[in-house]
């Protein structure tokens, strides 16, 4: 192994004694071995420190720190950044698993092409601790067949599969030296800006593989009302402004604030695990930037079910359709082995 590994994982850690060995355990399970992982321990009340321990006495690839004092989510994440060497940083979050293939597919897309700054994925969720039973799908591959580069101004359906592809941040890769943006407050699209900053100026592929399955009964989403402060849509669509500005990114621009404002699905989750007023003032956001949603039924269908149902029809509701229906349509969907 060099003095530079060739990935730099980056893993901040939070509050997740209880899962977060699995994810270690998957990382360690790479058929590519030239990596180092980052744990960034946010001055978890468990016994994440200590499984983490457990792991590093283990293997010396496994570098540990501990904050002093509870940075929140991106604070933690750009300490992460900025403690790695490698040529490519890894993003993954505390509670995902990846394909043992993962590092070693992401580097195979790397070396397609010398202007390959980042690489993306698809990536399904499962809620416990069922990976074949996967519940939603993400950043569905553009081609089923081959990896795809993609350049940003190329065309709006191969901006979007790469823009529906990172919303979360596991198996996300990129180029360590051509990143010019930290990671950002706002905690959606946090991770978004550095990637952002690559994306503009370089190529990005995006693989066909599914190598990352993401958990998502321990998302803060379901038990942090805080997190939709600002409102989700509207810090995404700060991000399209401030990484995207001006004339030459404007058909970019214009597509993904287009996008996310058409997206009511989010709406859902709001109204379940924050406040009715932080819902109104979403559905504000949707019909500002994208005033058409006004002459658009399937817009009301969703503004007026989810308005009126109580959450505790919507929360079991929203569950069983992931479950029952979504779950039947993606059987097929496994990670890459």
């Amino acid at each position: 192994m060099t003095n530079q590994p060739t990935f730099s994982i980056l893993l901040p850690a939070y509050k997740s004694a209880g899962i977060i060995g699995e994810t270690i355990e998957s990382i360690l399970n790479q058929t590519i071995k030239d990596f180092e992982l980052i744990v960034v321990d946010d001055k978890s009340p468990d016994d994440t420190v200590r499984v983490v321990e457990g792991y590093q006495k283990k293997d010396p690839r496994i570098k540990l720190f501990r904050n002093e004092e509870n940075l929140g989510y991106s604070k933690n994440l750009e300490k992460c950044r900025n403690l790695a060497i490698g040529e490519y940083i890894y993003l993954m979050g505390n509670d995902d698993i990846l394909s043992r293939h993962a590092l070693e597919r992401t580097l195979e897309a790397f070396n397609l092409d010398k202007d390959v700054g980042a690489v993306v994925r698809p990536f399904f969720c499962f809620e416990n601790k069922d990976m074949t039973k996967p519940v939603r799908e993400f950043g569905h591959p553009f081609d089923e067949t081959k990896d795809r580069i993609i350049s940003i101004n190329e065309s709006r359906e191969l901006f979007l599969s790469v823009y529906c592809s990172i919303g979360q941040l596991s198996g996300l890769a990129m180029r360590r030296e051509w990143v010019e943006t930290p990671v950002h407050p706002d905690i959606f699209p946090a991770h978004a800006y550095p990637f952002f900053s690559v994306f503009r100026k370089h190529k990005v592929v995006h693989l066909k593989d599914y190598i990352v399955a993401v958990r998502i009964f321990s998302s803060q989403t379901r038990t942090l009302s805080t997190i939709y402060d600002p409102p989700p849509t509207l810090t995404w669509i700060w991000m399209f402004q401030r990484m995207l500005p001006g004339k030459k990114y404007e058909k970019a621009r214009n597509w993904g604030i287009d996008f996310i404002a058409s997206d009511y699905v989010g709406l859902v989750q709001i109204k379940n695990y924050a406040s009715t007023a932080k819902f109104f003032r979403e559905v504000g956001v949707l019909v500002k930037y994208r005033p058409k949603n006004l002459i658009s039924p399937r817009f009301w269908v969703y503004f007026l079910v989810i308005a009126i149902l109580p959450r505790s029809i919507l929360i079991p509701l929203a569950d069983w359709y992931k479950r029952a229906i979504l779950s039947r349509n993606l059987r097929g969907i496994r990670l890459y082995n």
